[in-house]
């Protein structure tokens, strides 16, 4: 008996945006926390201290909107030049799914965050890759759950 594949399987993670909107994502970097060194000190002496603490980006691959249109990053990206406040930003909750692509084996979550760049692989008539969207989000806070 032949075995059929789960298409699924390949997409690790599943992404919510505020709630209503789900992709399906291959690939996945979460953000950094880092805090930053701060210098003081006169003459030959110096001393570090702790500065703000800072939260890098989050950058997805290969996503598969599962209810919206494919333009869905770059509509928001286009959506967030200029928007007064921060109406523009939103929640993402990333979950990380088991081998098994049913079990959530973690979860994040990202507030405050807008897409700062929307990218697409490189075109080439001399290959058959498919082209992927890479989305880059700011994040403001993330947490595990």
């Amino acid at each position: 008996m032949a075995h059929i594949a789960n298409p699924i399987k390949s997409y690790n993670y599943v992404v919510e945006v505020d709630g209503l909107d789900t992709y399906l994502v291959q690939s996945i970097t979460l953000p950094e926390r880092e805090v930053e060194k701060v210098e003081h000190g006169e003459g030959q002496s110096t001393i570090k201290t702790a500065g703000k603490f800072i939260i890098g980006d989050i950058t997805m691959s290969k996503l598969i909107p599962t209810e919206m249109a494919d333009s869905w990053a770059t509509e928001w990206l286009d959506a967030s030049y200029g928007t007064l406040a921060n109406v523009y930003k939103k929640t993402l909750v990333v979950k990380v799914l088991h081998p098994d692509s049913t079990t959530i084996a973690r979860s994040y979550i990202c507030r405050g965050c807008f897409p700062s760049k929307v990218s697409l692989s490189e075109f080439s008539s001399t290959t058959s890759e498919n082209i992927i969207e890479t989305v880059v989000f700011s994040v403001d806070s993330i947490e595990q759950l």
